[in-house]
């Protein structure tokens, strides 16, 4: 999956609201598939330049039972969900709603990413 800058995507989102093109015809110039140019437009109608940008952050386990609850109390889609909260992407929603059916709260919670630090082994001395 290519990674698109915030002026490529906004480009394509203005070419489209201004109604020159249609999402096909955009997608087939720009390289891009519909999915993620129609995401970009709903997201960008619904944020702004904000819901272009990309954002790498946690999410709190509050944050995700609120987006699950918004989802199930409305019957929004996993799409317009995300689009509403400003997600990423869906399938950061989809791995939420799949953890949560799995394993309840508890697999929701934030776990530490990385690798583990390596502790000194401490020499035992024999007697």
């Amino acid at each position: 999956m290519t990674k698109y800058t915030i002026d490529e995507k906004s480009h394509a989102v203005l070419e489209y609201l201004e109604g020159k093109k249609s999402y096909k015809s955009i997608a087939q110039e720009r390289n891009v598939g519909l999915s993620p140019l129609k995401r970009w437009v709903a997201r960008y109608l619904k944020h702004g330049m904000e819901g272009l940008a990309s954002s790498y952050t946690n999410y709190t386990l509050p944050f995700k039972l609120e987006v699950l609850k918004y989802m199930n109390e409305y019957g929004a889609s996993i799409n317009e969900t995300a689009v509403h909260y400003n997600l990423p992407s869906d399938s950061t929603l989809l791995n939420w709603a799949n953890q949560f059916k799995e394993g309840g709260i508890d697999a929701l919670k934030p776990k530490k990413k990385g690798r583990l630090s390596m502790k000194k082994e401490t020499k035992k001395t024999s007697p």
